[in-house]
């Protein structure tokens, strides 16, 4: 996007820069620096990075132009279309060694879209071990079963990433997956589930924790009490 900007004063204007301000904060990068003479008009050229989970309709808010001798606020306005489909990968599950993932595409289009997909498996040190594309007409309706051969020692945590586009218009989804190398018995798990087995570890090494705790002080107990049930007599060799 553009900017045009005019310095109608007096003075000359030195390193001028593009914010955006509120939300627009985040949205708005813009590396251009100029300065400006008196009269003079630069265009600002600056990405607008809208994020995926904010709602269609009509959004304002202020940009600020930063100079080192003043500041000037202007009004943007941005309208923000929701897209036309939205995917979400459902669940996967290890067979064999082969990988079975189930997904939804909702099409708010109406007219029955072809969808493609290119999907990855990234590992934990960020390299892709696998990738493939697929397309999928949503007239066919809206859940779909993809299956791959997984690579060879595909164990650990991985990531899977779609990335989805109509042609128009694209979006990208992730799920987080952990495989064992256990043919049938292996798995998946999303992102939160991950949260939850590990929370769920923690509490049972807590409990393994207070178990020999309570087992030590409960042994440094029982001795001091048999200490305590002794008699001892005194011998006095003066007699």
């Amino acid at each position: 996007m553009s900017l045009e900007v005019l310095n109608d004063g007096d003075k000359f204007l030195n390193s001028c820069k593009l914010y955006g301000v509120g939300f627009l904060e985040d949205w708005i990068s813009s590396s251009q620096v100029e300065d400006l003479s008196s009269g003079q008009k630069i265009e600002y050229i600056f990405n607008l990075n809208v994020p995926l989970n904010v709602d269609s309709g009509k959004h304002s808010a202020e940009i600020i132009i930063d100079c080192e001798e003043i500041s000037k606020k202007a009004n943007l306005d941005i309208e923000i279309e929701g897209l036309d489909f939205e995917v979400l990968i459902l669940s996967s599950k290890r067979i064999g060694n082969k990988l079975s993932v189930t997904y939804s595409v909702e099409d708010f289009s109406g007219v029955g879209q072809e969808i493609s997909i290119i999907y990855s498996l990234v590992n934990a040190e960020g390299i892709v071990t696998y990738t493939g594309n697929e397309t999928i007409n949503l007239e066919d309706g809206n859940n779909f079963v993809l299956e791959f051969d997984l690579p060879k020692d595909s164990v650990g945590e991985f990531e899977l990433i779609f990335e989805v586009s109509n042609g128009l218009e694209s979006v990208t989804e992730k799920m987080s997956l952990v495989l064992s190398d256990k043919g049938l018995s292996g798995f998946a798990i999303s992102g939160d589930n991950l949260k939850t087995l590990s929370w769920f570890g923690g509490f049972i090494f807590v409990l393994f924790t207070f178990y020999f705790i309570f087992k030590f002080l409960r042994k440094h107990k029982k001795g001091i009490y048999n200490s305590e049930k002794r008699k001892f007599i005194d011998l006095d060799f003066d007699e």
